[in-house]
């Protein structure tokens, strides 16, 4: 197997996570042992003092044997200011055990974009579900700030950090300048993974370990044959970086 180079030593190809949002979804070009799929799961929706736990509805249909991720999407409705206390992490606490226990052997990510004045909220929630679920791997998503700019991330008891390098505003291009020339983030935790739109792909990309692939609509095979092309075209930038 060919290899390529993190920040932190020699890995094999990235793993290639599918994300499967909360469209229908058939993936049967994914291949087990190859690749995964990252689904959406479960919605858990903040309005006000309330709080509700959706689940998906839409089917999704995945080759047998193909690891599987499950993700918990949390939304601030924000059409009244949100009351975060002990009473709602308690209880979203609780929505994510039993989002966990869908699949025992998965990984749980959880997909949230609070504000500079909930993340200490959001960041007592992440130790509490670690103290609940003391051996499941975690993953979490994150804004490119957290890992470019504004970072807060050290000290979150999670497995993995990944970065969304799409839907990055007025600083994305400087972002995707930096990744194409072969430069990593600046915070550690987010160079093992990242996220990318099949519709806003960078021209570059450093070797991630783990590559999360994004559809803006229900994957089809030509879309998945465009990550490939765009991966392959990755590395050869990268390999190129490397000969100069």
């Amino acid at each position: 197997m060919t290899l390529t180079v993190s920040a932190g030593g020699p890995v094999a190809e990235p793993t290639q996570v599918v994300w499967a949002w909360k469209r229908a979804e058939s993936l049967p070009f994914l291949q087990a042992g190859r690749h995964e799929v990252a689904w959406f799961a479960a919605e858990l929706q903040i309005d006000g003092t309330s709080f509700r736990m959706g689940r998906r509805r839409n089917p999704l249909h995945v080759p047998e044997g193909v690891t599987r991720t499950l993700v918990a999407h949390i939304d601030i409705l924000r059409r009244q200011p949100p009351v975060l206390d002990e009473p709602l992490r308690e209880a979203m606490l609780d929505a994510l055990v039993t989002v966990a226990a869908l699949d025992p052997a998965a990984t749980l990510q959880i997909d949230f974009e609070p504000r500079r004045s909930e993340r200490a909220f959001y960041g007592e929630l992440l130790r509490q579900l670690r103290l609940r679920l003391p051996q499941r791997r975690l993953s979490i998503t994150a804004l490119t700030s957290w890992c470019w700019g504004d970072r807060w991330l050290a000290d979150l008891p999670v497995d993995e950090v990944v970065p969304m390098l799409f839907r990055m505003g007025r600083e994305g291009w400087a972002i995707r300048e930096q990744l194409a020339a072969g430069q990593w983030p600046p915070e550690p935790l987010c160079r093992q993974a990242a996220g990318v739109a099949l519709d806003e792909l960078p021209p570059g990309l450093p070797p991630f370990g783990r590559l999360y692939w994004f559809a803006p609509r229900s994957w089809r095979v030509a879309d998945w044959q465009t990550a490939q092309q765009s991966l392959e075209r990755w590395r050869s930038v990268d390999a190129s970086q490397k000969r100069q």
